[in-house]
Parts: structure tokens; C-alpha cells; sequence
């Protein structure tokens, strides 16, 4: 009689727990950071446009009753360049690498 692969045997749908489990591990791995960063790079985005534009009422530079001009764009953009700098500093600390790091997931080969 044929021999099947024992995970069709069973009628899951995983994957052979051979080579593909490293990359199973990759890929969860690089999609937890990808969810890390777009979650933590909105936040970080948010709160220094916020607050460069809160900066700018309360000095009287920027009057958000008045004619808008292009104070809020180069705030924006200006909060974008930073928040990407922040995050790039969130990854080098040592915790938050580790927890990205192949080691995190388990001894692979």
C-alpha cells in the first residue's frame, strides 16, 4: 500500500515539520516585525505631528483658525523623517532585537 506524508495522513493542512519549519519561523518572524513597525511608526507619527503642530500654535507661528498654509504639510513630512529615525533606534535596542531574532523562536538548524 502507498505511504502518505503522515500530515495528510491525518487530514491537516500543515506543512512537513522537516525543512519548511525554519522557514515558517522566518516568515512569522519578519511578519511580527512588519506589524511592529507599521503600528509603532503611526503611533510615533501621530504624537510628533501633534505635538510639532501644538509647538507651532502656542509660539503664534501657526494659526489653525486662520488661512492653513504650508506649515501643516512641512510638519507632516517633517514628523514622517523623524518617526522613521525613532523606529530605527527602537530596533537597535537590545530587548526589542532579541525579540526579533531567529533565537526567539527556537533552536533552528
Amino acid at each position: 500500500m502507498h505511504s502518505l506524508p503522515k500530515t495528510i495522513q491525518s487530514g491537516a493542512l500543515a506543512l512537513d515539520l522537516g525543512v519548511q519549519t525554519k522557514e515558517i519561523f522566518d516568515l512569522l518572524s519578519l511578519m511580527l516585525k512588519f506589524i511592529f513597525s507599521v503600528i509603532v511608526f503611526s503611533i510615533l507619527w501621530f504624537v510628533i505631528y501633534a505635538l510639532i503642530l501644538a509647538i507651532l500654535a502656542a509660539l503664534g507661528i501657526w494659526d489653525p483658525s486662520g488661512r492653513i498654509g504650508p506649515i501643516p504639510g512641512i510638519s507632516g513630512i517633517a514628523s514622517i523623517f523623524l518617526s522613521y529615525r525613532v523606529l530605527k533606534r527602537i530596533h537597535k535596542i537590545p530587548s526589542v532585537h532579541r525579540f526579533f531574532s531567529e533565537k526567539s523562536f527556537g533552536k533552528r538548524d
